[in-house]
C-alpha cells in the first residue's frame, strides 16, 4: 500500500482543474489510495499514468483525466507528478514529462530535509 503525498506543483494543477471540475479532488483521492501497479501503465521507471474519471465528465475514462505519479520506492510514497485533461491535450511530450519530474524530485528533497 502507498501512502499519497501532495506536493505544492502538483496542489496547484489540481486547485485549477479544481474550479471547473467539482469532484476532481475526491477523484484524484481514491485513485491515489486504490493505485495498483497492474493496472497503470509504466511510461517511465517508477513513473505510471492513469486514467481518472471524473463524476463531472460524462464521457468515461478515455476522454477524461490522465494522471502520472512517480513510486519512491525507499518511502513508499506515491507522489503524483502531473495531472492533465485528455480534451485539453492529447498526450504530454517527453520534454514536459521530464521538467514536471525535475520539479517534483525537487520538491520531495525539500520536503525530506
Amino acid at each position: 500500500m502507498f501512502k499519497p503525498l501532495l506536493l505544492p506543483h502538483f496542489l496547484k494543477q489540481l486547485r485549477e482543474y479544481g474550479k471547473k471540475y467539482f469532484h476532481l479532488e475526491t477523484a484524484v483521492h481514491e485513485t491515489l489510495t486504490t493505485f495498483q501497479k497492474d493496472r497503470a501503465i509504466l511510461i517511465r521507471p517508477h513513473v505510471y499514468k492513469i486514467r481518472l474519471r471524473s463524476p463531472d465528465i460524462r464521457r468515461g475514462k478515455s476522454k477524461s483525466f490522465r494522471l502520472i505519479v512517480l513510486i519512491v520506492h525507499y518511502e513508499t510514497y506515491l507522489v503524483p507528478v502531473v495531472l492533465y485533461f485528455k480534451g485539453d491535450q492529447r498526450d504530454i511530450s517527453k520534454r514536459e514529462l521530464i521538467e514536471y519530474l525535475k520539479i517534483t524530485v525537487k520538491e520531495l528533497k525539500a520536503y525530506k530535509a
